[in-house]
């Protein structure tokens, strides 16, 4: 079986009742185990804006370890997501703890999706006060 986590901050603000944006900065990490190893990536995004920029005023929110579908597919593709272009996508109000959606996709060299990792209801900890978004290509930090 294989897993995943991830760690989110931001720090945004949304106009209200609009869909535009400014992110000051914007990070996650996510670990995923796959076959015994753990590969640990990275995105981040400083100052940009438009829509979607990344989440309302300031999130800060971790899961555990969640299970994912252990397909041929993923197990050859997550070893190898250094510099591909994801995006992670985050729902929910988590005052200290609470329940999150979690979408993450990876893309091709041609924008299309490749994989799609989609949970709802998964707890978490941390402060997330609306939604948190966003698509960066993927730096490996390290593998154990």
């Amino acid at each position: 079986m294989s897993e995943w986590k991830l760690t989110a901050v931001s720090l945004s603000a949304v106009i209200p009742k609009t869909p535009l944006g400014v992110n000051v900065c914007s990070g996650t990490a996510l670990a995923f185990k796959v076959g015994g190893a753990i590969y640990y990536y990275g995105m981040a995004k400083l100052w940009s804006a438009g829509k979607k920029t990344g989440t309302q005023i300031l999130a800060s929110v971790e899961t555990n370890w969640l299970p994912i579908e252990s397909s041929e597919k993923r197990i050859k593709i997550i070893p190898n997501m250094d510099n591909q272009l994801a995006r992670l996508e985050i729902d929910g109000l988590v005052p200290a703890y609470g329940n999150i959606d979690i979408k993450f996709t990876l893309y091709d060299s041609y924008n299309s999706p490749i994989i799609t990792i989609e949970r709802v209801n998964e707890p978490a900890k941390g402060i997330l006060l609306a939604s948190f978004s966003i698509t960066d290509r993927l730096k490996l930090m390290r593998k154990n």
